[in-house]
């Protein structure tokens, strides 16, 4: 089977090296299979894309197409790893944590006689993105934070909350109420990290909370505030919003809303919550 290798124009070369070492990426690749493609008599029409890995690097592949497609990963010992397309969905999806270090090819597979287009969508994470240990200080947390924004939080995900499109985040900030992850398309990471009763205190929380935002990021953000507000459709709740907005083309930002929710006439209760995603 590792003839193939040798027979196959690698169509892509795709660069994961990090210059430090946390990154997290996504990235989509659309091509298609023509007839000039090379076909092995062991899988069929292929094409390929390079990329090198480090062990403990997490990698998720989905392929997509015009054609039923067979998506199989080969490490540098050459042994295969093959994924069947999903019965409903004729998506072959890939989901592993990387075992071998170095050059690995991923083969996207038709049968001998198949055209079209296909695509290939990949969500990338560093062994050294996943530390998340307790040594980390608050800036580090934040950043890393940031870095999985890149790709949806995807390898962030916990279990699912009752198929609501809801996931208990793996990781959380410092000593969180409750770190979740939101949505199946530009997912955002929500976490709440204080509760009172008592507004001065839940104010002093909140300025405290921006002011070390504001030093976690530096000069690449911009920062604005909002002042109190009512929630639409909610008249009993109303909010305070400072928005940290990146200035790069990334576009990400991060969001800590102070929240009062009316129990009476005199006494409400306060709640802090830190939102990070993307203006994509």
């Amino acid at each position: 089977m590792k003839k193939i290798i040798y027979l196959l124009m690698i169509v892509f070369s795709v660069s994961l090296t990090a210059q430090s070492n946390v990154r997290v990426e996504e990235f989509v690749i659309n091509g298609s299979l023509k007839k000039s493609d090379p076909v092995s008599a062991g899988l069929g029409r292929i094409n390929a894309i390079k990329l090198n890995l480090k062990v403990g690097d997490r990698l998720y592949s989905k392929l997509t197409a015009d054609f039923v497609p067979l998506l199989v990963l080969v490490p540098p010992s050459g042994v295969y790893k093959i994924t069947y397309p999903d019965e409903k969905t004729f998506a072959a999806t890939y989901n592993g944590i990387i075992d071998e270090p170095g050059q690995w090819l991923i083969y996207i597979v038709g049968d001998s006689t198949a055209t079209g287009n296909y695509t290939l969508l990949n969500k990338y994470a560093s062994v050294g993105s996943m530390n998340f240990n307790n040594s980390l200080d608050y800036c580090d947390r934040v950043n890393l934070l940031l870095s999985h924004e890149k790709a949806h939080f995807f390898f962030l995900k916990g279990k699912e909350i009752d198929d609501s499109g809801i996931w208990e985040s793996k990781i959380n900030l410092e000593n969180d109420v409750a770190a979740e992850i939101y949505g199946n398309k530009n997912e955002y990471f929500k976490t709440t990290i204080f509760k009172s009763s008592n507004y001065k205190l839940s104010k002093s929380e909140f300025t405290y909370t921006a002011d070390n935002i504001a030093k976690c990021l530096g000069s690449g953000w911009t920062k604005r505030e909002n002042d109190w507000h009512n929630v639409l459709g909610n008249d009993n709740v109303s909010q305070k919003i400072i928005l940290f907005a990146e200035k790069s083309k990334d576009k990400r930002y991060v969001k800590i809303i102070l929240s009062k929710n009316k129990k009476t006439k005199e006494a409400a209760d306060y709640t802090i919550s830190l939102i990070i995603s993307d203006l994509r």
